[in-house]
């Protein structure tokens, strides 16, 4: 596995190497004011370059607007600092600096061979270096003042951009390695120990800082390599008693609840019409409702992808007809982990037979699409049942789909088949749970919701389970393999390596000792212009976590699940549900739209959410006035009046 080789990554590669070597920057006629320095080294030399102040170069600092090539593509991972001390004086002053600015570019370079410099800042600058022998302390002493300014662009490019930070973990922790520097911290908040709450949470969704920790850890060698996984499956998280929750006695309860797994999220349409509508809004965000948040600058699709992997397509048939074969449409899943590959599907209510026959339609089609692929469609026996089984063996495309009277779901798990089964015969539906039935007095079913989400707190004691938490560590350390393994492909080839296996790159100190050795035998495997995991599949459509058999867990794996149970089941005690409707209203504008949204959390233990909860107020009528062409506008009661997040302060 080790020895084959990655062919090529298109549109990412050139992205990338535009980070890791730049290319091209200064003013011909100046080049006798141009000083330059150079000492060779192991396995770098380093080298610096200064320009005289000059207007070019500050109207280029405002833009980053420097690059430098070797004519031989030996220089690396530049760094230029021009009028970086003049803005922070600038920032801390609030004053405008306007003059000419100086130019110090720092590099490091292969080999002792002299070097062939071009510097565009912006009229190229050709310059012949000639690498010095120097003290040590002289070669230190540069090496130093290079990675204090190449840290320092890392944290700068993370502060003008709007995505997330991968490439700059990886370059930075990945020299700081090879020579043995400190290293930096490069996200936006400094680091800081966090508590059990936020420790426990962040594992729990996925957040981007653990990602980053993970992707550190791994490409400074200091991650959990080669334990045996030789202990038991930890037990499950016993927890508080959950009180009973007050509900009205005639509520009413959709049917569609009644065939939903009590341990699955509910996101209810009522129509098709609406979750079309849902579908529609979600794609200028790369179907990805956390981008909705975060607003990062990069796209996931995984709406489409998810699609893909269900074989079910939103045709334009479906758009206009979807209501006349559909009375009923919900999303269910296991968990929120749309990018890696999610516990997910979609229970349809039929009104008549189209539905079955346009979704067997779809899945021939797939299959037809998919089959250079490896794609097979089986019928496969789940609790009892025979059930349709659409796959290829990287789970690019993985769905099962099964009916149950006028129900008819489409998952790509297994286990949420099983439970769907279990659900529509009685056993622990969604529907019949107290908690459900509070939640419905709450937001009732003739509110006609246009979405009605659910969390009930089976769902989140099944995201604390041993299960979950151990597969989730897991694969997120594979998913970090991937890029680092992608990221380091690219440095490789930056520096001119003869070869671009996971032993070269290990060799060339770009990855490091044990890289890709997983407790569960699992790795990486490069094939043409992609990887999969050899036990989850491809990056995006991973074996859903209910999926994953578990043989058993490392020593520190099942030490942080007793951790995380000793804090679940000590402080937490409950999880508590979480509820939200959300309803459209039209406007007189053409094309617009007003949306409320209603969210509830049922507090059974206010103590357990501490910081959050101490600084809310008590419920008011008073509110602050939207502005004119305001798209979201949101208020908050908090200790000492009304909060308004649109004001400026």
């Amino acid at each position: 596995m080790h020895g084959r080789k990655w062919l090529g990554f298109g549109a990412a590669e050139k992205i990338v190497a535009g980070i890791v070597v730049f290319s091209l920057a200064a003013d011909a006629q100046a080049a006798g004011n141009v000083t330059a320095e150079a000492v060779a080294g192991r396995p770098f030399g380093v080298a610096t370059i200064s320009l005289p102040p000059s207007a070019d170069v500050a109207a280029l600092a405002e833009t980053n607007g420097f690059a430098l090539v070797e004519r031989d593509g030996r220089a690396l991972y530049p760094s230029f600092t021009a009028g970086r001390i003049r803005r922070v004086l600038a920032d801390v002053l609030s004053i405008e600096l306007k003059g000419p600015t100086a130019l110090s570019v720092s590099f490091l370079f292969t080999g002792d061979e002299p070097l062939h410099v071009t510097l565009y800042a912006p009229q190229p600058i050709v310059i012949d270096i000639v690498p010095r022998p120097q003290p040590r302390q002289v070669f230190d002493r540069m090496l130093d003042q290079w990675w204090k300014d190449y840290s320092a662009a890392a944290r700068q490019q993370l502060a003008e951009g709007d995505y997330s930070p991968i490439v700059q973990t990886y370059l930075t922790s990945m020299l700081s390695r090879r020579l043995n520097r400190e290293p930096p911290q490069i996200n936006k908040t400094p680091d800081k120990k966090t508590n059990d709450m936020q420790q426990n949470l962040q594992l729990l969704f996925g957040v981007e800082s653990l990602q980053l920790a993970t992707m550190k850890a791994t490409v400074l060698g200091t991650s959990d390599l080669g334990e045996a996984a030789d202990q038991p499956l930890p037990p499950e998280i016993v927890w508080g008693p959950q009180p009973v929750p007050e509900f009205e006695p005639a509520v009413v309860i959709e049917p569609m609840a009644m065939h939903v797994p009590e341990e699955c999220s509910y996101i209810r349409f009522g129509r098709f019409s609406n979750y079309v509508w849902m579908s529609h809004a979600l794609d200028d965000y790369g179907g990805d409702i956390g981008s909705m948040i975060t607003l990062r600058g990069i796209k996931t699709a995984g709406d489409e992808r998810q699609q893909r992997q269900m074989a079910l397509k939103q045709t334009v048939i479906g758009d206009l007809f979807g209501d006349a074969v559909i009375s009923d449409v919900a999303i269910i899943g296991r968990d929120l982990f749309v990018d890696e590959g999610p516990a997910m599907g979609l229970i349809f209510q039929a009104r008549n037979a189209l539905l079955a026959r346009n979704i067997k339609s779809e899945r021939q089609a797939a299959l037809e699409e998919e089959k250079q692929n490896g794609c097979t469609l089986e019928t496969v026996e789940i609790a009892g049942r025979d059930v349709s089984f659409l796959s290829t063996p990287d789970n690019r495309v993985r769905s099962f789909y099964a009916v149950d009277g006028d129900y008819h779901l489409v998952t790509t798990s297994r286990a949420i088949v099983a439970r769907f089964f279990e659900a529509g015969a009685g056993n622990s539906p969604l529907g019949a749970s107290a908690d459900f039935k509070q939640a419905r007095s709450i937001l009732p079913v003739n509110r006609d919701d246009t979405v009605f989400v659910y969390f009930s707190p089976a769902f989140f004691r099944g995201l604390a389970s041993p299960q979950y938490q151990i597969e989730l560590g897991r694969r997120l350390q594979s998913l970090t393999d991937m890029q680092v393994l992608e990221l380091a492909t690219l440095a490789g080839r930056a520096e001119r390596l003869a070869g671009d296996s996971i032993d070269d790159l290990i060799d060339a100190g770009l990855l490091p000792p044990g890289f890709g050795k997983r407790p569960d035998g699992s790795g990486p495997i490069v094939e043409e212009k992609r990887m999969v995991d050899s036990r989850r599949g491809a990056r995006g459509t991973f074996l859903p976590i209910p999926d994953v058999e578990l043989n058993g867990v490392t020593p520190t794996e099942a030490e942080r699940c007793a951790a995380r149970a000793a804090f679940f089941g000590g402080q937490w005690k409950q999880m508590d549900p979480l509820l939200v409707g959300v309803k459209r209203f039209a406007l007189e504008q053409p094309g617009r739209e007003r949306i409320v949204i209603d969210a509830y959390v049922s507090l059974v233990d206010e103590g357990k959410y501490g910081t959050v909860l101490s600084m809310l107020g008590p419920p008011s009528r008073e509110r602050v006035t939207p502005a004119a062409g305001d798209i979201i506008h949101a208020d908050a009661m908090v200790k000492g009046g009304l909060f308004n997040p649109n004001l400026p302060p």
